[in-house]
């Protein structure tokens, strides 16, 4: 396994272990907050499984307007193609799926959007070694 991979799936892990926590949260401040902190290790479970990606042909994004290039010039690595779409809705300054999740809390569908992102990267680094 590489590092992107390991990495990708202890994001997820705690992730989901996070949003468990949140079904028995008692507060709305709990909430927002345990949301917060899952929808970190959403989407950074969602960047590691794409660098991982990106890295079995030696491609090495520098950032996110970078690895949202190589998204688009290298699609065929993907097995989902709704990669290349999920991506853009979470990295859009407009829509700014991401900053509101995970540095707001908001609910709705920008938390689900980004558990799906996560959910479709890590299956595709799910056979890999």
């Amino acid at each position: 396994k590489t590092s992107k991979v390991i990495a990708a799936r202890r994001h997820f892990k705690i992730a989901k272990q996070i949003e468990e926590e949140i079904n028995t949260a008692k507060t709305p401040n709990e909430i927002i907050g345990l949301r917060m902190v899952a929808g970190q290790n959403y989407f950074y479970a969602f960047i590691h499984a794409i660098d991982a990606k990106l890295a079995e042909l030696s491609i090495f994004p520098k950032n996110h307007v970078d690895r949202g290039k190589l998204i688009t010039q290298n699609y065929k690595i993907f097995k989902d193609n709704k990669i290349e779409s999920r991506y853009t809705i979470l990295m859009d300054d407009e829509l700014s799926y991401r900053r509101k999740v995970t540095y707001r809390g908001e609910n709705g569908n920008k938390f689900q959007t980004l558990k799906e992102a996560a959910e479709i990267a890590i299956k595709e680094i799910e056979n890999d070694a």
